[in-house]
């Protein structure tokens, strides 16, 4: 089993909430001041503040690990699930269960000190492993889309906003084709890749 706890690169998910908190205490105490159009101002400055709170909770307050291991090693925590549809935290619905014994992919969400396993994937569905340095989410998308055709999701679970590096696992489950974004280092992306491809040869 080989665990990663992915940590953060950049501050981008501290000064961008700063300053989306920034342009809503301005807008919101123009407004009240009764500049300009007031409407206007307010809306401005809650939209502002509810972008910040969200960026400051995706990127300051949750924090990701990744485990590749067997099913016995991950255990039977799932409180929340990823499948190719896009579900999270509902039973597992991929059309057949993980294997016992086989290789598995789990992510699970840390919020405080709290621990959610948000993602236990059967390697077996595995289709390709990509590593992106330096990483650039457009170029990354169309990238994919080359080698592997029209993916229906991509799900980010890197801590950090703008990462430096990511490593895109792409998968089929449910007749459909997704990717899960991952901010590994070399060693954890290597360790997948030989994983992945010990599932495809058996």
């Amino acid at each position: 089993m080989k665990n990663y706890a992915p940590p953060r690169t950049n501050h981008a998910g501290i000064v961008i909430p700063v300053l989306l908190f920034a342009i809503a205490a301005v807008c919101l105490i123009t407004a009240s001041l009764g500049y300009g159009i007031r409407l206007f101002l307010q809306l401005i400055g809650a939209l502002s503040a509810v972008a910040g709170i969200q960026l400051s909770t995706r990127f300051q307050l949750i924090s990701f690990t990744y485990v590749i291991g067997t099913s016995q090693d991950i255990g039977n925590r799932v409180t929340g699930v990823l499948d190719a549809a896009g579900t999270i935290n509902r039973p597992l619905e991929f059309n057949e269960m993980p294997i016992s014994g086989a290789d598995t992919l789990a992510v699970s969400k840390i919020q405080g000190k709290r621990s959610f396993l948000i993602c236990n994937l059967p390697l077996s569905k595995a289709i390709g492993c990509d590593r992106f340095l330096p990483y650039h989410g457009g170029k990354c998308r169309n990238a994919l889309t080359a080698k592997y055709g029209k993916l229906n999701r991509i799900f980010n679970f890197c801590p950090s906003m703008f990462p430096r590096e990511v490593t895109a696992l792409v998968f089929e489950a449910n007749g459909e084709r997704a990717a899960i974004l991952l901010e590994t280092d070399e060693s954890f992306h290597t360790q997948l890749v030989r994983t992945i491809a010990g599932q495809t040869a058996q």
